[in-house]
C-alpha cells in the first residue's frame, strides 16, 4: 500500500508484496480486506496511472515493428484503458468508491498477472506454457 494511505485504527501496517509477485493486485486485495471496496483505487491510484499510460508503448512497439501484435487489436485495448483510467476515474472523483471500480482494478489486475508474468518466471519454458490464460 502506498505510504499516503493509512491503515485502520488497531490494525497493523500493511506489508510489502513479495519480490515478483504484482502490487498493484496485492496492494488492491489488502485494501478490500482491511477497509472495504471504498478504499481499493486510493491504494492502487498512482500505480495504476503510470501502468496503464506506459501502454502507450504497446502501440509504439506495434507499429514500429518490436512485436507481432496487429497496432488495430492493441490501439482500442489501450485507448479503453486510458478512457477509463483518466477520462472516467481522475475526471470524476466520486466514481473511485464504487464497489464496480473496485471490482475492476482488482479483475484487471489478475488479467495482468496471466498476460505480464515476473520475468524470474519466464526462464523455463514450461512455465511460458502455464502462464498462458
Amino acid at each position: 500500500r502506498p505510504a499516503s494511505s493509512s491503515a485502520l485504527p488497531g490494525s497493523s501496517p500493511p506489508r510489502s508484496p513479495s519480490p515478483g509477485r504484482p502490487p498493484r493486485l496485492y496492494y488492491a486485495v489488502d485494501a478490500l480486506l482491511r477497509s472495504g471496496h471504498e478504499d481499493v483505487y486510493a491504494a492502487v491510484e498512482r500505480p495504476l496511472q503510470l501502468a496503464q499510460t506506459a501502454a502507450v508503448l504497446e502501440i509504439l512497439h506495434g507499429l514500429v515493428g518490436l512485436v507481432r501484435s496487429p497496432v488495430s487489436a492493441t490501439l482500442p485495448q489501450i485507448g479503453s484503458r486510458l478512457f477509463v483510467t483518466w477520462g472516467i476515474l481522475w475526471s470524476f472523483p466520486e466514481t473511485r468508491t464504487h464497489i464496480l471500480v473496485s471490482s475492476l482494478v482488482i479483475s484487471c489486475s489478475i488479467t495482468e498477472v496471466c498476460m505480464y508474468p515476473p520475468m524470474s518466471s519466464l526462464r523455463s519454458s514450461s512455465a511460458r506454457r502455464r502462464c498462458c490464460c
